[in-house]
């Protein structure tokens, strides 16, 4: 299939490049952009995190090549550099087209991109993933994908570039994961040989990294030093039936479980809009979990807002100075006006069932029943949803809790967990009514008859289950 390059000379950048690849999934919607290093950007999707959907080079120069030979192949970059040199002068703007068969006049080369596709499907995971997953272990492994990818490029800046990258993920998520290693070694059960596998892998990519610097790295040697000694001394066992990722097929969704008073009025949390895991988003995707309701504050009507927030004791999620940049606008689906807004707060008291976030809208001059409270992120530029049954939102919801369902089936089936409701999540989460747990289940990976393809490119290759969505399948240490 064709592949469409276009490069345009902005003036003090020099050529900028963009590469753009035909879509090869039928799942809509769960994009990510991802920095790579040298000035190189590539988009993915998390539904098919195994092909790039975009490349983007910021300045198409020497500090760039060596990372775009590995990411397109070193044939396509040479192609591009003579029609780049054969076919304009120095203000041209220039389009083409690059084959991937063997008669193109340039192919299109991937055997060298498997660990740069991998850092991608990470970053897009963490994006995505509506799961209560460790962010240090997610962080963690986000560095040493980078890591191991730096590795295959040459000495030079673009190597040092993502490696600089790489030790500032691992550094920032060293004290937590020597904190999460800790409370692993004080769990009384056995830990399942999937999970020892992965975690072991990862400590030793911060061996790996730290072994690459000219001087001691006392954050990376913790996690190797702590990490090696707690491996060593953990009781093995066998892939127990200790999964929460089946036994509790939503922890989001008990928000939506909660009785609503009859004033409530219930918006659907849109997940374009703040990264996975800062809210608890509802595994059914037609099930909303931010509530509004009518109260009085400061003598005069106002709206009460409610989105639902992870458990205590959870783990280290997404929250800090993240949560803080939480904030509610109310949406009148009759004109699409935002009417008006406030910044959410964390708040846990014995008034709520379940932490939630929370703000106080002044009462607009509006009928409650015609708003929608959409929640969102300082970091967010995706305009509001004009209605809860808008089918970009509603797609886009689907999706993700296909991606979220399908994957923590795919962990609890790595650590052998089949318990006596796994039918009824198999078919909650293929939406087959009719399929069972031995359908789905080949060589020890579920995978569906229907899009087979898609659901497989999901959890295998550089899709593969993150340590984090093992730990949390493993149910030892609260994620």
């Amino acid at each position: 299939m064709p592949v469409a390059v276009s490069r345009r000379r902005t003036p003090g950048h020099g050529q900028r490049v963009q590469i753009v690849f035909p879509s090869g999934s039928a799942a809509p919607g769960l994009m990510h952009d991802c920095t790579l290093g040298a000035g190189v950007r590539v988009r993915v999707n998390a539904a098919n995190p195994g092909q790039w959907q975009v490349i983007w080079v910021d300045a198409w120069n020497e500090h760039a090549r060596p990372l775009l030979k590995a990411l397109i192949g070193p044939g396509a970059v040479q192609q591009l550099d003579s029609w780049s040199d054969s076919q304009a002068g120095p203000g041209a703007d220039l389009d083409w087209i690059l084959g991937t068969g063997a008669d193109a006049p340039a192919a299109i080369d991937l055997r060298a991109a498997e660990p740069w596709l991998r850092v991608a499907a990470v970053d897009v995971l963490d994006r995505w993933l509506q799961l209560p997953l460790n962010q240090a272990l997610v962080d963690a492994e986000r560095g040493v994908a980078r890591a191991y990818a730096a590795r295959t490029l040459e000495p030079g800046r673009a190597r040092s570039d993502v490696l600089a990258d790489a030790l500032r993920l691992a550094r920032a998520a060293s004290c937590a994961f020597v904190e999460y290693l800790g409370r692993l070694a004080r769990s009384p059960h056995p830990v399942p040989e999937s999970l020892r596998k992965v975690l072991s892998d990862l400590i030793e990519g911060y061996h790996a990294m730290a072994a690459e610097l000219s001087g001691p790295d006392r954050q990376l040697r913790s996690v190797v030093k702590v990490g090696r000694g707690v491996l060593d001394r953990l009781p093995a066992g066998v892939d127990e039936n200790r999964s929460r990722a089946l036994r509790d097929a939503g922890c989001a969704q008990k928000a939506a479980r909660t009785t609503a008073l009859v004033t409530d009025v219930i918006s659907l949390i849109d997940p374009r809009q703040i990264p996975a895991r800062m809210l608890r988003l509802s595994m059914k995707p037609a099930v909303g979990e931010v509530r509004m309701r009518v109260t009085r504050a400061y003598g005069r009507d106002a709206v009460v807002v409610e989105a639902p927030a992870y458990e205590p004791g959870s783990g280290n999620l997404r929250g800090g100075s993240a949560g803080e940049q939480l904030s509610v606008r109310l949406i009148d689906t009759m004109t699409g006006a935002d009417v008006d807004g406030a910044l959410l707060t964390l708040e846990s008291s014995a008034e709520h069932s379940s932490p939630v976030f929370r703000a106080v809208v002044p009462l607009p001059d509006v009928d409650l029943h015609r708003l929608r409270a959409d929640v969102y992120d300082g970091t967010s530029d995706e305009p509001p949803a004009p209605s809860d049954a808008h089918p970009d939102l509603v797609s886009i919801r689907k999706t993700a809790a296909l991606l979220a369902g399908w994957r923590r089936l795919a962990a609890a089936v790595r650590l052998g967990e089949f318990q006596a409701d796994a039918t009824a999540q198999v078919r909650a989460v293929s939406g087959d009514p009719e399929a069972t747990l031995e359908e789905l289940t080949e060589g020890g990976e579920p995978v569906l008859s229907a899009d087979a393809a898609i659901r497989r490119a999901m959890i295998t290759g550089v899709g593969d289950l993150l340590v984090a969505e093992v730990n949390a399948a493993s149910g030892l240490v609260a994620s």
